[in-house]
C-alpha cells in the first residue's frame, strides 16, 4: 500500500519523520543516499523510506517520538550498509579508493588518480569535471559504464573482472599497453592499501601484468639536433622573450608540466637558480614528489628577464586566465616546421639533452640528477644525488656542445684563435696547479 505523505506531519528538529496526524503510535521515515544506479553507470541519489508503529499503546506522544528516533537511526543504519556496504565487511571498491584517497599527499599524479578511478573504474565522485570535459567525455564513460566494478564489495572482486577491463580496453577501445597497464598501477596500491588495513585477506591484481613494449625514444645524431633546436628555438623567437625562454627551459631537461607550473617566487633571477617544489597545492609539482633546486642557465635568465611580467604567479601563464598555458602545440609545431624536425615533440628535449650530453662524456650519473630522477640503486651507492650540481655540469656540456659547433661551422679568424688557444693554455695551467 503506498504511503500518503499527506496524512503525516512534521516533528519539531526531526527533518527525517513525521507523525501520523490522527495516530500518535505511527511515524513515516524518509531520507535520501546516493546509490549506483546499473542503467547510468553512475551514483544517484534515492530515496528510502518506511512506516513504523509503536507497539505500546500506554505511551504519551513524547515517548513514542523518542522511540521513533531511535527506530529511524537503526533503519538508516541497515540501509546504508546494505545498498552501499558501509561496514567494512561490504565496503565497495568506490569507498575504498576515497579511503586510499585520503591517505595521499596532493600532487599532479594524485590527481590523475582519481581522473582515471572515475572514467574506467567508476565514479568516485571526487572529480568535478567541467561542462566541456562531460560533453567530451559523455560517450567514453558511456562505453565505460559496463565494465565498471567501483559498485561491487572489494571482498567479492575477482581477478577476472579486472582482467575483463584490460581486454575490453584494448580491444574495443584500442587503447595502448600503457594505458591499459595503469589499471592496474591504479588499482595495485589501493588493493596493498586495503590489505594493510586488514580490509582484505589478498590481493586481486598482485598476479595480474600488462606487458608493454619499449617506447624508448632513439636520437641519431643528437648534438646535430641539440644545435639545430637550439639555434632554430633562438631565431625563431628573437623578438618573443616569452615563447624563446619557455622552449630553452627544455633544455635544463624539465618536463613540460614542470615548466608550465613554475611560478615566479620560485625563480631567483639574481642568484641564478629556480627550484621545483614538492607535490601541493598551487605550487609545480615533480613527478617523483621530491623538492628540487636546479641553476638557472644564463640563456634561460636573459629570456625570462626580457619578459614584460609584474613577476606575480606563474611564469608561463596565459595572459587572460592568468593560469598555466595550455596551447603549446601551435608554437611546438611551429619549431618543429622551422627547423625541419617533423617527429619532433616537447617530450624529445630530454632525450636529445641526455643522448648530446652522453656524447661529450657526461656521466649517467650526472644526466640523472640533471633529468630529476631518483633512483634507489643510486642513492644507496652515492648517498644523495645533487640536482644542483648536476645541473651546473649539464650548462658546462651545454657550452661546449654549443661550441664546439661554432668552431665546425664557422671560419676563425687570428684573434680568435689566439683567444682559444689561450683559453686551451689556461685549462692546462689549472689541471697542472691541481696535480
Amino acid at each position: 500500500m503506498a504511503i500518503n505523505s499527506n496524512d503525516y506531519k512534521s516533528i519539531p528538529k526531526s527533518a527525517n519523520i513525521k507523525i501520523h496526524k490522527k495516530n500518535i503510535r505511527k511515524f513515516h521515515f524518509r531520507f535520501k543516499m546516493k546509490v549506483w544506479d546499473m542503467h547510468k553507470g553512475e551514483y544517484v541519489y534515492k530515496q528510502f523510506s518506511k512506516v513504523f508503529t509503536v507497539r505500546a499503546t500506554n505511551h504519551t506522544r513524547a515517548d513514542n517520538i523518542k522511540e521513533a528516533k531511535i527506530e529511524f537511526l537503526r533503519f538508516k543504519k541497515e540501509t546504508e550498509s546494505k545498498v552501499n556496504g558501509s561496514d567494512s565487511d561490504d565496503m565497495t571498491l568506490d569507498e575504498l579508493f576515497i579511503k586510499y584517497i585520503e591517505t595521499q599527499p596532493f600532487s599532479d599524479g594524485r590527481e590523475k588518480k582519481k581522473k582515471n578511478y572515475d572514467l574506467r573504474i567508476d565514479n568516485s565522485g571526487l572529480t568535478q569535471p567541467n561542462k566541456e570535459s562531460i560533453t567530451r567525455h559523455k560517450n567514453l564513460h558511456e562505453q565505460y559504464n559496463k565494465y565498471k566494478i567501483g559498485h561491487l564489495p572489494i571482498k567479492n572482486i575477482i581477478p577476472n573482472q579486472v582482467s575483463t577491463i584490460i581486454s575490453k580496453m584494448k580491444e574495443e577501445f584500442e587503447l595502448a599497453d600503457k594505458t591499459c597497464k595503469g589499471v592496474l598501477e591504479l588499482l595495485n596500491p589501493v588493493f596493498k592499501f586495503a590489505l594493510a588495513n586488514r580490509y582484505l585477506d589478498i590481493n586481486p591484481v598482485e598476479h595480474l601484468s600488462v606487458k608493454v613494449a619499449s617506447q624508448k625514444i632513439i636520437i641519431t645524431n643528437p648534438t646535430e639536433k641539440f644545435t639545430r633546436l637550439y639555434n632554430g628555438i633562438n631565431e625563431l623567437w628573437k623578438d618573443d622573450p616569452f615563447y624563446r625562454a619557455f622552449f630553452l627551459f627544455g633544455f635544463t631537461g624539465r618536463r613540460r608540466g614542470e615548466i608550465l607550473y613554475l611560478k615566479w617566487e620560485n625563480v631567483d633571477l639574481k642568484n641564478g637558480y629556480y627550484w621545483i617544489e614538492q607535490g601541493s597545492r598551487n605550487t609545480t609539482s615533480t613527478k617523483n614528489n621530491d623538492k628540487q633546486q636546479y641553476p638557472l642557465p644564463p640563456i634561460v635568465k636573459q629570456a625570462l628577464e626580457e619578459i614584460k611580467d609584474n613577476r606575480a604567479g606563474y611564469v608561463f601563464k596565459s595572459p587572460i586566465t592568468r593560469k598555466p598555458l595550455t596551447g603549446i602545440d601551435r608554437p611546438t609545431n611551429n619549431l618543429k616546421k622551422f627547423i625541419g624536425m617533423d617527429d619532433f615533440t616537447f617530450r624529445h628535449f630530454r632525450n636529445i639533452v641526455v643522448s648530446a650530453n652522453a656524447e661529450h662524456g657526461i656521466e649517467p650519473i650526472v644526466l640523472s640528477g640533471l633529468l630529476g630522477h631518483k633512483d634507489a640503486h643510486t642513492i644507496n651507492k652515492y648517498l644523495s644525488l645533487s640536482t644542483m650540481s648536476s645541473g651546473h655540469k649539464g650548462i658546462e656540456s651545454m657550452n661546449n656542445i654549443l661550441d664546439a659547433d661554432i668552431v665546425e661551422t664557422k671560419d676563425t679568424t687570428m684573434e680568435e684563435l689566439q683567444k682559444q688557444m689561450e683559453e686551451l693554455q689556461n685549462k692546462i695551467n689549472n689541471l697542472t696547479d691541481k696535480k
